[in-house]
């Protein structure tokens, strides 16, 4: 028997494109089709279908599943399931290609520099952009080590770690 087909319906950018693959392996569904529109009607059983589309509009005797609510049992069931030191760095390498993504800049999200130099401004210091990267990784270290496991602070430190030795190669080229 064949798995029948799920609607996940949520707002444009909420990030049902990103986490597509996620979500059609969490549901166990074999084909994605994304920025599905209901006109187009549904071709295959096995199918897990992103739409914007208003709940309202879709095909009834159709299981209707609310992106949050998809995503939020993604989330809980990666966060209970051990992750390798590979997959670690994986998923910071893949959260700093989401913030660029977000962020819309061709070399990635790099906001520490204009978020050190607001924070001398307004507090008299000088604090340089790879303290800036290096407080955040100090942070996510200390965060580690208090109350239960979280993943996402070590994989959070492997980015600001690998974001603070970039900034650091580009400081030492500019000296030479």
């Amino acid at each position: 028997m064949k798995p029948k087909s799920v609607i996940v319906q949520g707002p444009m950018g909420c990030g049902k494109t990103t986490n597509g693959k996620r979500i059609a392996d969490f549901l166990g569904l074999n084909h994605l089709v994304d920025d599905w529109n209901p006109a187009d009607g549904m071709q295959a059983n096995g199918s897990c279908y992103l739409t914007s589309f208003h709940p309202a509009m879709l095909p009834e005797g159709v299981d209707v599943l609310h992106y949050a609510d998809v995503m939020a049992a993604v989330n809980t069931r990666d966060a209970l399931r051990p992750k390798d030191a590979s997959e670690i760095l994986y998923c910071a390498a893949d959260a700093l290609g989401d913030r660029a993504e977000i962020r819309d800049q061709a070399d990635g999200e790099r906001s520490m520099a204009r978020a050190i130099a607001a924070f001398n401004a307004v507090h008299g210091t000088s604090l340089t952009e790879l303290q800036g990267w290096n407080f955040m990784l100090v942070l996510k270290i200390a965060r580690s080590s208090a109350g239960r496991v979280h993943v996402d602070d070590y994989t959070d430190a492997a980015g600001y770690a690998a974001l603070a030795g970039e900034c650091a190669q580009r400081i030492h080229q500019a000296a030479a």
